[in-house]
């Protein structure tokens, strides 16, 4: 058992038993969370398979623009001070939605987490809406690093 502890401790210094009572249990957490703003969150069209895109400039920006169809139009965006992160998902039920739960960073990357809802049990729903499919995108400073995006899936109702 104690073998199996030091493991533990070795692989993840954050774990309360990995510490004395009186360390500071945020000391030395490599992850600080980052402001972001949702500029779209719904249904979109024309996009029919799961794509993360990362968007750092105004080319990048018409090319996604150009194959996504946004209902309503896109707000401008400063792309000199932030980057667009969009998430498309492909088409499901009449009740899938998908959100941002969290952005967070590190010294070498930045986490996106997401949650995608999909319909519970006993949760009466369209089978399949075609050609709309859930996305979100959202604006976060501009950073330099790598860009890394987490899925959890919640059953609603």
């Amino acid at each position: 058992m104690r073998i199996h502890h030091l493991v533990l401790c070795l692989v993840s210094p954050l774990l309360s038993s990995c510490t004395g009572s009186s360390a500071n249990q945020t000391t030395g957490t490599p992850f600080v969370n980052v402001p972001y703003t949702v500029v779209s969150q719904g249904i979109q069209q024309s996009i029919k398979n799961q794509q993360l895109h990362v968007v750092t400039d105004a080319t990048q920006l018409a090319a996604l623009t150009a194959t996504a169809a946004f209902i309503p139009a896109l707000p401008a965006l400063d792309l000199d001070v932030n980057n667009l992160v969009a998430i498309f998902l492909p088409p499901g039920t009449g009740c899938d939605a998908l959100g941002i739960v969290n952005v967070s960073e590190s010294a070498d990357v930045v986490l996106v987490e997401l949650e995608k809802t999909v319909p519970g049990d006993n949760m009466p729903c369209v089978a399949l809406v075609p050609n709309h499919g859930p996305s979100v995108l959202a604006t976060m400073p501009k950073s330099g690093k790598s860009v890394s995006f987490a899925f959890t899936i919640r059953k609603a109702g």
